[in-house]
Parts: C-alpha cells; sequence; structure tokens
C-alpha cells in the first residue's frame, strides 16, 4: 500500500513500478487513476484500466453522482472501468494494481465491495491509498499480510526499483536475498533486503530499507 499527501508522488511510483514490472515480463492487470489539465490548470480525473479502456472519473464543477471537493464524480463510468479491470486482473494477472483507494474510488458501493474478494487472492496487490481516516482503508492498511510504504519527496526516485525487486523476489523471479541498490553518494554498505509480511516500511532518502523486526 503506497500512501503519502496529496503530490507525494504516489501514482509517480506506481507507473514506473508498472513499467518495471511489464520490462521483467509480469503480467499486470488493474486500474490507474490520472489527472487531467485544461487551461493550464486540474480540471479532473480519468480512470483507466491498465492497456484497457478509459473514461473520465471525475470533473470540477460538473453534476455527478457524488460529490468529493468541487469536483462531480461519475460513479457509474468509475465502475464501469475499475470494476472490470478488476475481474479481468483477478482471472489471470500476476500482480494487481489498485490506483487508488480514495474518496472519489469509495464513493462506489460496489468498489469496496470488491475490494475484499481482491485482497484475499494469493497473489501481490499494490495499491496506493489516501493519508486520510476511512474504515475501509483504515481496515486494509492494518490487515495482517499488509505492508504500507510512505511516498515523499525523499525517497519517490528510488522507491520504484526497490519494489519491483520485492516483488520479483515474491513472484519467484528474484533471488532469495540480494542487496538494495542504494543510490551513489549515500553512506554505508547496501543492507540485505529483508522483510516480514504486515511489516510497515520506511524509506528515508538513504535508500535503505528499514523494517521492524518480525514477530517472534
Amino acid at each position: 500500500m503506497l500512501t503519502g499527501p496529496p503530490g507525494s508522488g504516489k501514482t509517480t511510483v506506481l507507473r514506473r513500478l508498472i513499467a518495471l514490472l511489464g520490462a521483467e515480463g509480469v503480467k499486470l492487470g488493474g486500474f490507474v487513476t490520472e489527472e487531467f489539465r485544461e487551461g493550464g490548470h486540474r480540471a479532473g480525473f480519468t480512470v483507466r484500466e491498465i492497456d484497457g479502456p478509459s473514461a473520465v472519473l471525475a470533473r470540477a464543477g460538473q453534476p455527478g453522482s457524488a460529490r468529493v471537493g468541487r469536483y462531480g464524480v461519475d460513479i457509474e463510468a468509475f465502475e464501469s472501468i475499475a470494476l472490470s479491470a478488476i475481474d479481468h486482473a483477478v482471472e489471470d494477472a500476476h500482480v494487481v494494481v489498485i490506483d487508488e483507494i480514495g474518496r472519489m474510488e469509495l464513493a462506489s458501493a460496489r468498489f469496496i465491495a470488491r475490494l475484499d474478494a481482491v485482497f484475499a487472492l494469493p497473489r501481490p496487490v499494490v495499491a496506493t491509498v489516501h493519508l486520510a481516516a476511512h474504515p475501509v482503508t483504515d481496515m486494509l492498511t492494518r490487515a495482517p499480510g499488509t505492508d504500507v510504504v510512505h511516498v515523499s519527496d525523499g525517497n519517490r526516485d528510488h522507491l520504484p526499483d526497490q519494489l519491483s525487486e520485492r516483488l520479483l523476489i515474491l513472484l519467484g523471479r528474484g533471488l532469495a536475498s540480494r542487496p538494495v541498490r542504494v543510490p551513489p553518494g549515500c553512506p554505508g554498505p547496501a543492507p540485505t533486503l529483508a522483510w516480514s509480511p504486515g511489516s510497515v516500511a520506511s524509506f528515508p532518502p538513504s535508500g535503505r530499507w528499514r523494517f521492524p523486526p518480525a514477530p517472534a
């Protein structure tokens, strides 16, 4: 679960991660949300299935099935893309991608219901999630087996490489243990990639993994 304040780079990290995994032959499924601009200003958001169709999720100032701030949210359009994308991913993807689980997406009761099945899958799920408190996201981020990664200006550049290595290991495409690449100029040797399900990852600017010790 990638989390952080608006503008921290969650979706940027996810896009680069998708490209890295795709280059390794990993089949990805799911959806991403992207902003669109008009007249130099953010006008709304689209939802797009990975390698598939897209639709307008929300637009500033327009009526919608729900409202989030100044945006009218088209729940029906969102569900037509996102739910189909999730179904396709559940069928045959190696990694399921959900970008994002935020206030707009959580306006859909059908989407919330589908999340239970997605996170019960015996395969990796990578999702972006807002920082605001919400019963659904609070439950998901605290669930056993969920790792929460806080994205910031200081770590977003090297996160895609690190997360790609980690996911390749989970998929059996990497070594059981190998050094994490540390950006040039960072002090100390590159640490060994070590983690335990359910830990909360902290990625400081040094680029080194820091996980709390696994429970005894």
